[in-house]
């Protein structure tokens, strides 16, 4: 298989993977082979703005972890990048300035996330999914919090550690 890497005129990376599955001869081919000059048309360079990072958070209805025909963009969902917290417009869509290593959505109840929560922002599909469960018990959750507690000592480390390990 052959993988393409092709940037359309807004910047977007689209990924195409072909099969080998040449024919060998015209016969086979069903159709005449002859080696054409392909026009050489020059592509407007597009300057992609790389100070912003920008998706939309939808309701994956069939949890594919891909916006399909039909699944809508989620409103007043939060997405932060770590430093910048922003809500989703009306059609799902966000933008943040790009710091930090990643970005992520806080899951409102009622949601489960078809897709990873958070992304590095190195790839290139900054979008989320998200699937509508009434049944989510929501009121259930699990927080942990660990914070930087200045130790002085290995020992002192792996005490504090297993202690709080033993609790969770």
């Amino acid at each position: 298989a052959t993988i393409y890497r092709i940037i359309d005129t807004e910047g977007n990376t689209i990924r195409v993977t072909t099969e080998p599955q040449m024919k060998k001869s015209e016969e086979e081919a069903g159709c005449m082979l002859s080696p054409i000059q392909p026009d050489i048309v020059p592509v407007p360079r597009v300057a992609k703005d790389i100070s912003q990072v920008k998706g939309i958070v939808f309701e994956d209805h069939n949890a594919n972890g891909i916006q399909d025909i039909g699944e809508i963009g989620l409103p007043d969902i939060l997405v932060s990048n770590g430093l910048t917290v922003t809500v989703t417009d009306e059609s799902g869509s966000y933008l943040l300035p790009r710091e930090g290593h990643f970005v992520f959505i806080t899951t409102p109840s009622n949601y489960i996330s078809t897709t990873p929560w958070y992304k590095d922002l190195l790839e290139d599909n900054l979008h989320f999914g998200l699937k509508f469960t009434p049944d989510k018990d929501s009121k259930q959750f699990t927080f942990v919090q660990i914070t930087d507690i200045h130790l002085d000592t290995i020992e002192e480390h792996r005490i504090f550690f297993e202690k709080a390990i033993s609790c969770i």
